[in-house]
């Protein structure tokens, strides 16, 4: 069964680092930000050369749709008032 990897705060250098890098290595991966649009943007432009699309979310929808989650914008995720570890 495939997994698919969240990148909450995914639109900053180590973020976009993590998911082209997983992404190349045929993972499922969606990125996550603030804004769904602004994730689009990355997605898009990150996902290019590749077999493989990385896919856009908010960090909320992101988490919520991801097997695994890789938060690494940690002032982001608290804005949703939730501890790290639960993600309804």
């Amino acid at each position: 069964m495939e997994q698919t990897i969240a990148v909450v705060g995914g639109t900053g250098n180590l973020g976009a680092a993590l998911a082209r890098r997983w992404a190349k290595a045929g993972k499922k991966v969606i990125i996550g930000s603030r804004t769904a649009e602004k994730a689009q943007e990355a997605a898009v432009r990150l996902s290019a050369g590749l077999d493989t699309a990385i896919l856009s979310a908010s960090n909320l929808d992101a988490a919520r749709a991801a097997d695994m989650i890789f938060e690494v914008a940690s002032k982001d995720i608290h804005a949703y008032g939730l501890p790290l570890g639960h993600i309804p």
